[in-house]
C-alpha cells in the first residue's frame, strides 16, 4: 500500500452498529429495509454487505430491525451499546469514545475508540516509551520485536489473547475482538492497532 494518512478501519460489529445508528437519526432505535436501502444505495454499498443485511431482515422475517435485534445479532449488550452511541466524539475519526482523550497526549491521534480510558493510558504510554527509545537508539525499527514487546506488556496486565500491530502508511484490517478491548490511534509516523481477540483465550 502507498503511504498517506490512514484509512478508517471498521471491523464487522462497528460497521453494522454505525450503520444503524447514523440511519436511525431519531434515536427510536429502528430502521426499515428501505431506509437501509437507500443508505446502501448512497453509499455505495459493494454485494457483499447489500447482503449482510439482506439476511439479517430475512432472519428477523420482517421489514423492520430494532437496536434490539442488532445487538442479540452481534452479542452485544444493549446497554453498553446505547452508552457508546450517546458518548460525545473527541475525534472525526471515531465513532466511539468513553471519555476525553485529551488525557492521552497532543502527540496521539485516535482512529478507532472501543476501550475505556484506564486501559488507553497504559497502553499507549508503553507504546509511546517503546517507539521512543526507536528513535532515540538512532537503530533500524524492529516491528516484530515491538509487537511482541506489546502483546506481553497487554497479555500480563490486562489477560491474555491481546494482538498488536504497528504500521506505518495506510492499513485496513477485520478482526473480532472482545467488547471494550479494541484501540487504533496515530503516534508520529506510525498506525498503532491493539485488540483483544477470542481465539486462545483462557
Amino acid at each position: 500500500m502507498k503511504n498517506g494518512q490512514p484509512k478508517t478501519v471498521t471491523d464487522p460489529t462497528q460497521a453494522f452498529l454505525q450503520t444503524f445508528f447514523e440511519i436511525d437519526k431519531y434515536k427510536d432505535e429502528v430502521v426499515t429495509k428501505n431506509q437501509v436501502n437507500g443508505y446502501a444505495e448512497t453509499k455505495k454499498w459493494d454485494k457483499e454487505i447489500v447482503q449482510k443485511w439482506t439476511n439479517l431482515f430475512r432472519s428477523r422475517n420482517s421489514d423492520r430491525i430494532t437496536l434490539e435485534n442488532i445487538c442479540d445479532y452481534l452479542r452485544l449488550n444493549i446497554k453498553e451499546v446505547r452508552k457508546q452511541r450517546d458518548a460525545p466524539v473527541t475525534s472525526e475519526k471515531s465513532p466511539i469514545s468513553y471519555s476525553d482523550n485529551k488525557q492521552l497526549g497532543s502527540d496521539i491521534e485516535v482512529i478507532i475508540d472501543q476501550m475505556p480510558m484506564d486501559m488507553k493510558i497504559p497502553i499507549v504510554n508503553e507504546f509511546r516509551r517503546v517507539l521512543s527509545k526507536n528513535n532515540n537508539d538512532k537503530t533500524e525499527f524492529d516491528g516484530i520485536k515491538a509487537t511482541e514487546h506489546m502483546k506481553n506488556f497487554m497479555d500480563k496486565r490486562f489477560s491474555s489473547s491481546w494482538v498488536a500491530l504497528i504500521v506505518k502508511g495506510s492499513y485496513t484490517a477485520t478482526f473480532v475482538y472482545f467488547e471494550e478491548c479494541s484501540f487504533q490511534f496515530r503516534i508520529n509516523n506510525y498506525n498503532c492497532i491493539v485488540w483483544r481477540t477470542f481465539i486462545g483465550f483462557h
